[in-house]
């Protein structure tokens, strides 16, 4: 039981980081962009709830929040889960970006509230960048 619980938070925290919304690319100070969104997934009734803060700090640096709401129903157990990051994002040219952070995964049984364990993590990784008309940008994240 422990194991299928731990493979899908596993599978929570890919889905979660695979539904952001794009990065600020011109941070400037007092800049804000607010994402929220909501989406269903493969999993059988498996619901995400994403919403996301960023600000500018000034023309290079910039911080964000995410806070994801992931229900899968798979397995014949519905595991309510909940994760957090919280970014510290250096852009260093106009295709690049670093950023640093913190990510915390909560979540419990949803038919016996049965808490699971709860994950603390540092994050660091590189977005990247590449503008392919005045309106579309693709970019892609590793870390």
């Amino acid at each position: 039981m422990k194991k299928k619980v731990l493979a899908m938070i596993a599978v929570a925290i890919m889905t979660c980081n695979a539904a952001d919304a794009a990065p600020m690319q011109n941070p400037d100070k007092g800049k804000a962009m607010l994402d929220i969104g909501r989406s269903i997934h493969s999993f059988e009734g498996g619901k995400v709830v994403d919403g996301g803060f960023s600000i500018g700090l000034d023309k290079n640096w910039s911080m964000s929040y995410r806070h994801t709401n992931f229900h899968p129903d798979d397995w014949g157990t519905r595991i309510d889960t909940k994760y957090n990051e919280l970014n510290l994002n250096y852009k260093y040219n106009d295709n690049l970006q670093l950023y640093a952070g913190y990510s915390r995964t909560k979540g419990n049984v949803h038919s016996s509230g049965q808490p699971l364990d709860t994950r603390n993590t540092f994050q660091a990784g590189v977005i990247g960048f590449k503008k392919l008309s005045p309106d579309l940008t693709l970019f892609a994240s590793l870390g």
